[in-house]
This record gives C-alpha cells, sequence and structure tokens, in this order.
C-alpha cells in the first residue's frame, strides 16, 4: 500500500533531533510495560501485516517540547484519519450563567 511506503520518508525526519527521538522511543517503550500497557509492540510492517492483513493505515509518533519535557504526539493527521472520525454532539455554552450551571449539574 502507497501509505505504507509514503510513512517510512516520513519518519526520516525524527533523526533532525537525536534527543527528541530518543526521548519518544523510551516513552513509547515504557508504555509498553506490563504495569502500563497502553501500546502493544514495537512491530514491523510485516508483523502487522501479518496480524492484520496488508490493507492499514499507518500513523507517525513525534515528539513536542513543552515545558522542559519532550511529549509524544500520536499524528492522526498525515493519511486523513482524524477525518474519518466526528462527533455530531456538543453543548453550546452561551455565558458564563451557562457554564456554571451546567458545571453544577454535573
Amino acid at each position: 500500500m502507497w501509505a505504507q511506503q509514503t510513512f517510512v520518508g516520513s519518519c526520516k525526519r525524527v533523526l533532525e533531533d537525536p534527543e527528541v527521538a530518543q526521548s519518544v522511543w523510551d516513552e513509547t517503550m515504557a508504555q509498553t510495560s506490563e504495569d502500563r500497557q497502553w501500546v502493544l509492540g514495537p512491530f514491523s510492517a510485516k508483523q502487522i501485516s501479518e496480524r492484520v492483513g496488508s490493507c492499514w493505515v499507518p500513523a507517525r509518533r513525534f515528539g513536542v517540547r513543552q515545558g522542559g519535557k519532550i511529549r509524544p504526539v500520536d499524528d492522526f493527521s498525515q493519511f486523513l484519519i482524524n477525518s474519518a472520525v466526528t462527533c455530531h454532539e456538543k453543548i453550546d455554552l452561551e455565558s458564563i450563567d451557562h457554564i456554571c450551571a451546567t458545571a453544577r449539574h454535573f
């Protein structure tokens, strides 16, 4: 699939800042630990294809410096994955009175 091949090229920019790349990798590996298990892996493209078939879309993970810390961010916008999900429900808060009333209700 073309998205999988294009994805590899987009990840090469990670090497521009080795500190950020290492921090994101360390945090990702920490999220795979037995006590957290937020993510599974790491998996190669071949392993993912064996698990789910050849039709899958990758998502890039990159680091952002925030307040002296590097935070990993999953980028689901590259292949319009974010556009596939939407929520039509929202609360219209017209004034501070509505905000307070809603907060008190909950």
